[in-house]
């Protein structure tokens, strides 16, 4: 009876998906959520909807109302209690929400700060199975205790994880094929069934984001990010996955941010005001924009594999991808 459901799901899924990419023009005029080139910044040419996150909500919400027909299918990492569902749900629909007011209306950075967490310290409040509440390492016994920093840390960790993926998205196809990887591996290698239906949306948002139709959005960026933080930790707090194997999972978009921070604040410049300084925008000017796309999810498939296949030791993928990292990015710069 459980597969029959399964089965059903899925088929319905696919079906609002493709009813979405059917009347996609219809939607795009609706919503209007218009990405224009300011030849700064932004340097497509032409305007481009900021809509991809309205593929991967629909696909969210439909999965939500359908597995209440069967609650089996709900239950796998999520928790099966009103409490941890209210929690996801809540969290899900604030942060989509919250970006796609800011592609509307371009909210102040600080502003998205604040609500960001906002949202993120009701979801800790009312599921308390999603706090961080200890650090553990492959390579080290001892265990970091986190205690009155807790809610902080976790708060910490899911904020940074969504800017990370909102920074990536400067490339066509360079977020959507991490997600794509992300997804497929929640699906796979975690066999977590949730992530098997978000398959469609990220080829269907991976096609129509290389014909230059849609971008991801703050919308899909914070949705993602917040879904991503939401299941990782899950796996952290429920299986034996550690600290530095979770950091593998979103290392170069996190290097990437974390690199763009340091070298914005000694400079005298906000660590949010964005620049041209990304990896995607230094190797595109060496390589051109397929081999840009090529080395970027290389790097990230290469320490994932690496971690996951291979099993090779987490501080051994860290040290050589930082190194490849620094390489194409300051060789003959």
């Amino acid at each position: 009876m459980e597969s029959n459901f399964y089965y059903l799901n899925f088929i319905i899924i696919f079906v609002i998906n493709i009813f979405f990419y059917l009347n996609r023009n219809i939607i795009y005029k609706y919503f209007n959520l218009v990405d224009k080139p300011d030849g700064k910044l932004k340097i497509h040419k032409s305007k481009i909807f900021a809509i991809g996150g309205l593929i991967f909500f629909i696909t969210i919400i439909s999965y939500f109302l359908l597995s209440f027909l069967n609650e089996s299918s709900f239950s796998q990492y999520t928790g099966s209690s009103y409490f941890e569902k209210t929690a996801l749900l809540f969290g899900i629909m604030g942060m989509f929400f919250l970006g796609f007011y800011d592609d509307k209306y371009n909210l102040d950075y600080q502003v998205k700060i604040i609500l960001s967490s906002l949202i993120i310290y009701i979801c800790l409040s009312i599921d308390e199975s999603l706090i961080i509440t200890k650090l553990e390492f492959t390579f080290v016994d001892k265990i970091l205790y986190l205690r009155e920093l807790d809610k902080f840390i976790t708060i910490l960790f899911i904020l940074l994880f969504i800017n990370a993926l909102n920074l990536f998205d400067g490339l066509d196809l360079q977020s959507g094929s991490y997600i794509f990887i992300l997804v497929s591996i929640f699906s796979f290698y975690f066999k977590i069934n949730f992530f098997i239906f978000l398959l469609i949306p990220s080829i269907i948002f991976l096609y129509l984001n290389f014909k230059k139709e849609i971008f991801l959005g703050d919308s899909g960026s914070l949705l993602l990010g917040f879904i991503f933080s939401y299941f990782l930790i899950k796996l952290y707090n429920f299986t034996s996955i550690k600290s530095d194997q979770l950091f593998i999972l979103m290392m170069v978009p996190g290097i990437d941010m974390m690199r763009l921070f340091f070298l914005r604040i000694i400079r005298g410049k906000n660590p949010f005001k964005g620049d041209r300084n990304h990896i995607h925008h230094i190797l595109l000017s060496k390589f051109g924009f397929l081999k840009t796309l090529l080395l970027t999810q290389s790097l990230i498939i290469l320490s994932i594999f690496s971690l996951l296949i291979m099993k090779i030791p987490s501080l051994i993928i860290i040290f050589f991808t930082l190194m490849i990292y620094f390489f194409l990015i300051y060789k003959n710069k």
